[in-house]
């Protein structure tokens, strides 16, 4: 029952941190305000994280795990199914603010740097993951699996993060179909395009 209440009471703390985040950045607040916000002592955040910086880690980490298993728990199908649930799982809300505090921080933090490495690692590697199965079973034509993923990935980066900045023209439904027609055209299928709601 212990290990549920700190388990609960870490979350609660992450969920603050990410509205603070959310609406202050990465340095525009303080354990301090965390604190506040969480209804906790600052002394008992700086034991668990230490610093801002092992917060924001900490949620971006926490996010980035949570999308990686809604991915890898769905009922599994074919490849091209699975590059669908992708997709789709990278699009709504299109809110990819912890990321591009991160891609910012990156530019100047060595710690930052290496996290947004890793994280990219994984992401490419899920993404290299999938497109391989589905060039084992014979469904996607493609000779270099990992130019492949890595562009899928980087579509879904650059696209996410207009999206985020509000561009009008990449809305969640254009974001869509652009995804789908470029992985389409590099895995050698023809992909099903659901419809969002706008």
């Amino acid at each position: 029952m212990e290990g549920a209440k700190t388990s609960d009471r870490w979350d609660a703390e992450l969920d603050a941190a990410e509205r603070l985040i959310r609406s202050r950045g990465t340095e525009g607040w303080s354990l301090a305000d965390l604190a506040e916000h969480a209804g906790v002592s600052a002394a008992g955040l700086e034991a668990e994280f230490e610093s801002e910086w092992g917060v924001f880690s900490r949620v971006i980490c926490r996010d980035e795990e949570r999308w990686e298993r809604a991915i890898r728990e769905a009922p599994q199908s074919d490849a091209s199914e699975r590059v669908m649930r992708l997709l789709e799982a990278c699009v709504p809300g299109v809110d990819w603010t912890f990321w591009i505090e991160l891609w910012s921080l990156a530019l100047r933090d060595d710690r930052a740097r290496g996290l947004r490495e890793e994280l990219d690692q994984r992401f490419r590697a899920l993404v290299e993951e999938i497109v391989q199965d589905g060039v084992d079973s014979g469904e996607f034509a493609v000779t270099d699996v990992r130019s492949v993923a890595i562009t899928i990935a980087t579509l879904i980066d650059a696209m996410a993060l207009q999206a985020t900045l509000g561009d009008t023209t990449v809305r969640p439904n254009y974001m869509l179909d652009a995804c789908v027609t470029v992985a389409s055209a590099l895995l050698g299928t023809q992909l099903s395009l659901p419809q969002l709601d706008e």
